[in-house]
């Protein structure tokens, strides 16, 4: 369903914050659009997306994608080169140990 809905949005262009693309893109992904839909109205899919932005905020998630490498010591986000993530892994692998900066 994500990633149906990144399509949506990064490839076919669609505003994915209007309700009804939400349920057409579910619909095609064949997600249960009742069960949605009653996650909505009680309220229990923003309480689920707060808890994700509590957990990202405490992690350092500062945007979209993330990834945090070598124990949280090295975070990567956004619109990263596949080459400085290559980079970045490349180092880690050649020098695993945690306690040092993969730059040394």
């Amino acid at each position: 369903m994500l990633r149906r809905m990144r399509e949506a949005f990064f490839v076919q262009g669609l505003d994915v914050a209007r309700l009804d693309v939400q349920q057409e893109v579910g619909r095609q992904a064949g997600a249960d659009a009742d069960r949605a839909r009653k996650h909505l109205a009680d309220g229990r899919a923003h309480a689920l997306l707060d808890r994700d932005y509590r957990e990202a905020e405490s992690l350092g998630v500062k945007g979209s994608p993330t990834m945090s490498l070598n124990q949280g010591r090295q975070t990567l986000y956004g619109n990263v080169g596949y080459r400085i993530i290559e980079a970045n892994i490349q180092e880690l692998l050649r020098e695993p140990n945690p306690d040092h900066a993969s730059w040394r």
